[in-house]
């Protein structure tokens, strides 16, 4: 799990929260979500998750973005407060994936920003 440094948007501060992408039912997965800090904050924020796979061609190797997925949720985190991106394994090579996250507070102005997962590497591959 990764959780940012304290974000300040007017007189809200926050953090955003990943965790490692994980096996889930023959997908990877991963959520995002935002912790309130201090200060007052609006009650939700949208959330989007990424979930990257490590990938070779012959223009070099790097992470690809192979999912996302957004959610408008309140603070905290736990099932239903949180963005997923997931994608179904094609084969059972092994493979590195990471997730990141970026918060953005509802109707006020944040500062632009990611916070990256630690690099887990998963027997699952992406089609």
């Amino acid at each position: 799990m990764a959780v940012s440094g304290v974000i300040t948007a007017g007189s809200c501060k926050y953090q955003q929260a990943t965790d490692n992408p994980h096996l889930s039912y023959g997908d990877t997965s991963v959520h995002g979500w935002w912790i309130h800090y201090s200060g007052t904050c609006p009650a939700k924020a949208t959330v989007t998750e990424y979930l990257q796979a490590y990938w070779c061609d012959y223009y070099g190797c790097r992470f690809i973005t192979v999912s996302s997925g957004q959610a408008d949720v309140y603070a905290g985190g736990g099932s239903g407060n949180r963005a997923t991106a997931r994608l179904a394994c094609a084969s059972s090579h092994t493979v590195g994936w990471r997730g990141f996250v970026d918060v953005n507070l509802d109707n006020w102005s944040d500062p632009s920003g990611y916070t990256y997962s630690s690099i887990v590497n998963l027997a699952c591959s992406p089609p």
